[in-house]
């Protein structure tokens, strides 16, 4: 199970002792730590006191544990110690390759010196803000895959003399490297390293070359068989303090013979197959997360599309309506206006007539004024022929009435009402021709 960084973190930021760490960066250290147990358990994130080559000791951040690492097909874990100095994130991490005492660092190798400082090129170009803790584990693996630091300690080993010229570590100045130097740990002798009891378990891979292999040394066992743990009771300093007492108690063997091997067929390098494969399975899902992302999107402008093309065929049916709205608004304007024309047309005609026949109206108010032959006036002169084709009419009914009563009362002879009959008849006769 992951350890619980942020509880470890506030804990050690709370103090005693204070931690160096400025305040502005103490959230991407607990960031980069975090990611760091994250991807890998068997680290643990503890604080311990870091002794510099100029005597200075502070109290620093540490994750120790094991970093694992495929060679020859073989998962193995190397133990390591990755110290966080005080100018980090902006400043490389320290990173220490931290032998059991059956274990011994290679020489010469090409990461790691004979102090166990790891400086592969990740370290030597650490950047700050874009280099974190896990790709620097994840660099350190594949590099250790690639030659592997440490191999198991053969029978009688004498280490090799230790140079008293001091070197500046790459990426922290103020280390020595070289076998006077003790690796930074716990202060001997210090409360602390009494205190400390950590244990760090690993299996580590042989390295079988000649250039540093002694005879009669023989090859650890692989993670496919079982080993016991390496104790490393009291520290990284009395391991280390064990070690060099052990080199310097044994005398120096005779060198061995110089044993020529028949040249062995090249073999697969595991960290260029493992390179591979990671970069194969990378770029796998990089496209599939590349190919969702585009599927996506086109769904999303597919849909986006149906939406915009839906509400334009509802705005082309509603500019449709608005159109037929507007020429059925225009007609009726037209109508409109047409019947306005028409009625003020008729007003015009009444507001004539009112004046033509005004005088009507007073004689209304007075009968004795009002001239009969005025009051009904023709509009045309057929009407006005009409009119007095009328009149003359009933003038001729009302005269042989006037007659018939004559003679009934006996007004009148028969032979007058004979000869005023028909000379009146013969106008009638005319009239009702015409």
């Amino acid at each position: 199970m992951p350890q619980d960084v942020a509880a470890v973190l506030a804990a050690a930021f709370a103090g005693p002792p204070a931690l160096p760490y400025a305040a502005d960066f103490r959230f991407l250290v607990q960031q980069h730590l975090t990611e760091l147990v994250q991807d890998l358990p068997s680290l643990h994130i503890k604080t311990r006191d870091y002794t510099h080559i100029d005597g200075r000791t502070v109290h620093l951040l540490l994750a120790e544990g094991t970093v694992p690492m495929w060679y020859q097909s073989v998962k193995y874990n190397i133990p390591v110690a990755i110290w966080l100095p005080e100018r980090y994130p902006l400043a490389g991490p320290l990173a220490y390759v931290v032998p059991t005492p059956d274990m011994v660092i290679k020489p010469r190798h090409t990461f790691v010196d004979a102090s166990g400082l790891v400086h592969t090129p990740y370290i030597a170009q650490w950047q700050y803000p874009s280099s974190n803790l896990r790709e620097l584990a994840q660099d350190m693996s594949m590099h250790f895959a690639s030659d592997p630091p440490l191999f198991s300690k053969p029978k009688n080993y004498q280490a090799p003399p230790p140079t008293t010229t001091p070197q500046s570590h790459p990426g922290y100045p103020g280390f020595a490297n070289g076998g006077t130097v003790r690796p930074p740990g716990l202060a001997a002798g210090s409360a602390a390293a009494t205190a400390a009891s950590d244990v760090v378990h690993g299996h580590n891979p042989i390295v079988s070359s000649d250039s540093f292999m002694s005879a009669g040394s023989k090859p650890l066992a692989s993670s496919s068989q079982p080993t016991g743990s390496a104790d490393l009771s009291g520290g990284f300093d009395s391991v280390w303090n064990r070690m060099q007492d052990q080199m310097q108690q044994q005398p120096e063997p005779p060198q061995p013979p110089v044993v020529v091997k028949p040249p062995q067929p090249p073999r697969e390098n595991p960290s260029a197959k493992l390179a591979a494969a990671f970069r194969s399975a990378a770029q796998a899902t990089l496209n599939s997360r590349l190919h969702a992302s585009l599927s996506a999107l086109a769904q999303q402008a597919a849909a986006q599309g149906d939406e915009q093309l839906q509400l334009q065929a509802t705005l082309r049916q509603r500019g449709l309506q608005l159109q037929s709205e507007v020429a059925a608004l225009q007609a009726e304007r037209v109508a409109l206006d047409k019947l306005s024309q028409d009625l003020a047309a008729s007003n015009k005609q009444l507001d004539g007539w009112l004046a033509e026949n005004e005088h009507l109206a007073k004689a209304a108010e007075d009968p004795s004024q009002l001239d009969p032959d005025a009051v009904i006036t023709a509009a045309d002169p057929l009407s006005q022929q009409a009119l007095e084709a009328q009149a003359q009419d009933l003038a001729l009914e009302d005269a042989l009435y006037a007659l018939d009563k004559a003679l009934n009362s006996g007004s009148v002879e028969a032979d007058v009402y004979l000869r005023q009959a028909s000379s009146q008849a013969q106008p009638a006769c005319r009239c009702g021709f015409v």
